[in-house]
């Protein structure tokens, strides 16, 4: 027996949901259409129950098909219902849709999504044009695009009264000021991403995360560029022949906008495992052009703490990622205050003095670099600041078995604590920050011993 959930808020249900649910029901043994709704705080046009009584209504005639609200993620539910896939339409956005897909699988713990054939003559139908013409008084016009086993029912089905906005609070101060921090485990996740391919490579970033966060991290960092991969085409050739063939509409295609359900995904692993989760990718803004190589760090919490673009991309990266225009930020958690410079970032002393600046304990360096000149730039940059380094170096393919990628934790004296090395998963520490603090007593760059009398730099923050 196969069941399939067909998740959605279906405000109200229409005729483009019914060609869905009956090419579904001649599928699978059971459809479940499950209408998102919390009956306590009901929003949109119509009440949840309501929603839900028209899509019974609608569906009638299919006996193996029924109709349940729920409230919370379709991941959740598709488990309650012991669903074997997930239907989603397959004429709506298909980059969002590939990233919900993903985004269910995770929630869910592997539950496949399955795309219902789109039909043209349906296409044209929304819930949202539906709800614009009820709102506009064209009854008639509205009756059109739902089952016409609705349509009556359409005319009198309970509405959501309007609810006061609710207000707002601002969150807590700084976390850390005034009292010793909490030591951390990192891993540095060093295997290879599924090359320009960012739904598969997200996966496999969820699937490390929860690895490592099993095995006691509380700090997962992916190389510079992991999701969706390093355009390696951009080194070691001249321009117009860089030997790697040039593969920028593929990189484009996959790049990662943020706030999107790839980056929602991310937050709730964060979240789900309770660690740091920080990753490198290749950002689109939406609705634009340009590409951004950006580091995200997300939290326990499931917020997105950092989006730190790469401030000046070198050679021929220039031709693919834009410039960042934000100085860098440190985030203040429960294990020091962390700041992030992807790529050669690393190597401008004016941004590592911005992080020095505001109490820097761990800087994360993801880069494509590799080898001694690697190690050495971020050993000198721990030594300089008493702050903790972690770097991760690209890793595009596997030879011999192995990633060609490395990690490296490295002290505030600029001692190597673990790595590099060719791991096959992860490279892996303890940091403890308060040993970085009881150092930088004695000189502290970005404080008294920094000679803020004497010279002064001047930081254009975020907006």
């Amino acid at each position: 027996m196969t069941i399939a959930l067909f998740p959605g808020s279906f405000d109200p249900f229409h005729l483009g949901h019914l060609s869905i649910v009956e090419w579904a029901a001649q599928l699978h043994d059971e459809v479940v259409v499950g209408i998102l709704g919390n009956p306590e705080k009901p929003s949109g046009m119509f009440t949840p129950d309501a929603r839900a009584a028209l899509a019974t209504t609608a569906t009638a005639h299919l006996p193996n098909v029924r109709c349940v609200v729920f409230r919370g993620v379709t991941g959740d539910l598709a488990k309650r219902e012991h669903a074997d896939v997930i239907i989603r339409s397959a004429h709506k956005d298909a980059d969002l849709e590939r990233s919900l897909a993903v985004l269910n699988k995770f929630m869910s713990e592997g539950v496949p999504t399955e795309f219902a054939p789109s039909d043209p003559g349906l296409e044209h139908i929304s819930s949202t044009k539906v709800r614009d013409l009820l709102a506009s008084g064209d009854g008639e016009a509205a009756s059109a695009l739902v089952p016409e086993a609705m349509r009556a029912e359409l005319a009198t089905a309970p509405k959501v009264e309007s609810q006061p906005a609710a207000s707002g609070r601002s969150g807590s101060g700084p976390m850390t000021a005034g009292r010793r921090v909490e030591a951390l485990q990192v891993a540095v996740a060093v295997s290879p991403p599924v090359y320009l391919d960012r739904d598969s490579t997200l996966d496999l970033a969820l699937s490390l995360v929860a690895r490592a966060a099993g095995e006691g991290a509380q700090l997962v960092m992916f190389p510079q560029g992991f999701l969706p991969g390093y355009p390696a085409w951009v080194h070691g050739a001249e321009r117009g022949d860089r030997g790697t063939p040039d593969r920028s509409g593929d990189l484009f295609d996959n790049a990662v906008v943020v706030g999107s359900a790839v980056t929602q995904v991310l937050a709730l692993a964060a979240k789900r495992h309770r660690v740091y989760v920080s990753i490198g990718v290749t950002e689109r803004v939406d609705g634009g052009a340009a590409l951004f190589c950006s580091q995200l760090l997300f939290s326990p919490a499931g917020a997105t703490e950092s989006v730190q673009r790469l401030l000046s991309p070198v050679g021929d990266e220039a031709l693919t990622w834009g410039r960042g225009l934000a100085a860098p930020a440190v985030v203040d958690t429960p294990f020091g205050r962390i700041g992030t410079l992807p790529g050669n970032d690393v190597r401008l002393p004016l941004a590592r003095a911005a992080l020095q600046a505001q109490g820097l304990d761990l800087l994360l360096a993801p880069t494509s670099e590799t080898g001694d000149s690697w190690v050495a730039t971020l050993r000198a940059a721990a030594r300089e600041a008493g702050i903790f380094v972690v770097g991760a170096n690209h890793a595009a393919e596997i030879q011999n078995g192995v990633p060609g990628g490395s990690g490296i934790v490295i002290g505030p004296s600029g001692v190597v604590l673990a790595g590099p090395g060719l791991e096959r998963a992860f490279v892996r520490a303890g940091v403890d920050v308060n040993e970085a603090r009881h150092l930088r007593h004695s000189l502290d760059p970005g404080g008294q011993a920094g000679r803020g009398d004497l010279f002064e730099l001047r930081v254009k923050a975020a907006d």
